[in-house]
């Protein structure tokens, strides 16, 4: 653009790319196991950066947590999430199990049925001891429901429910960008039936502007679902594993589990 007066120009240079193709630059959290490699050329990688290993101050705050020496109705329950994260982390397990089997039955010294947790056990002298801490004793409860989720393992779950849980690409066709649905079908829908899902870094459920790697979804009377995905990264030549379940919300012991599943994404 010229100036007609001043015979000034200003220049503004713009790149148009293909219409519903982006490109931008985006950081990544890669956490590699024992005799993993990551290589920059063959994942398309601009620059990397080690960051310092994560177990020695983790199992550090797990072991301090673990040896709080407090014993409210809301201390308890931190040191007991604290045992068993550090017993996950690979902790002394015969240390570890005195210290989960203390506060499961410190826990049960504090519950009060239809009421809920009180402040301090019964037997010790508080003047509220015998009555529910309706402020503690629901911060106590959300570390018991956080308990929950450490521990729980699909791997476990029982095949009650017949599904059939697959992609609807083949291992050998999925790139990088890519997008790929997720299909899941149950024999029969049952009322509250959930669907599952946890993903490796190759695949993402995009909710929000988000990259989603853990969901679950309502079947909402139907047998199939068709959830819409995206190759968010590259795998090893070996693949990566995920797995998905179906869970009934209303008997959460009634489960269906197709096993673990692997996702292959070249190069």
């Amino acid at each position: 653009m010229q100036d007609l007066v001043t015979q000034d120009y200003d220049v503004c240079v713009r790149t148009v790319g293909e219409l519903g193709k982006f490109q931008a630059v985006a950081q990544r959290f890669q956490l590699l196991r024992a005799g993993e490699t990551f290589d920059l050329r063959s994942h398309q990688v601009l620059e990397l950066q080690v960051l310092s290993c994560l177990e020695k101050p983790f199992n550090l705050l797990c072991h301090a947590t673990t040896n709080y020496e407090h014993h409210c109705c809301q201390q308890t329950a931190a040191k007991l999430l604290a045992a068993v994260a550090s017993l996950t982390a690979g902790g002394d397990a015969t240390k570890l199990r005195d210290v989960i089997i203390a506060g499961v039955a410190r826990k049960q010294k504090m519950y009060l049925p239809g009421k809920g947790l009180a402040l301090y056990p019964p037997e010790r002298e508080w003047r509220d001891a015998v009555q529910a801490d309706n402020y503690w004793g629901r911060i106590s409860a959300q570390h018991l429901c956080d308990l929950s989720t450490i521990i729980e393992d699909w791997s476990t779950f029982a095949a009650d429910i017949p599904v059939k849980i697959q992609l609807s690409k083949t291992n050998s066709s999925l790139q990088p960008g890519n997008t790929v649905e997720l299909i899941a079908e149950v024999k029969s829908y049952q009322p509250g039936l959930l669907l599952q899902v946890c993903w490796p870094p190759a695949l993402s459920r995009w909710e929000g502007g988000g990259e989603v790697k853990r969901f679950s979804v309502d079947f909402c009377g139907q047998k199939t679902l068709r959830i819409p995905l995206r190759v968010t990264g590259y795998t090893s030549p070996a693949g990566e594993h995920w797995r998905a379940v179906v869970r009934n919300m209303f008997n959460e012991e009634e489960t269906g589990n197709s096993g673990l599943l692997r996702v292959q994404v070249g190069g």
